[in-house]
């Protein structure tokens, strides 16, 4: 599938949609430009809390 995307069109939905979430965070949080984790390692506990790995560390 993702090989039909094309990339010119891709990019500015994709740019747009981030944007979107980080306002979305933003106003809810209060954080001026909050981090968007999109991979979703935490959601399926791939990360490793005990030592700091699979998270942002800002």
């Amino acid at each position: 599938m993702l090989m039909a995307l094309r990339p010119e069109a891709f990019q500015p939905c994709f740019a747009a949609w981030l944007r979107s979430l980080r306002d979305e965070a933003a106003a809810e949080t209060g954080v001026e430009r909050p981090t968007l984790a999109i991979d979703g390692k935490t959601l399926r506990r791939s990360h490793d809390r005990k030592n700091g790995l699979g998270r942002c560390t800002r």
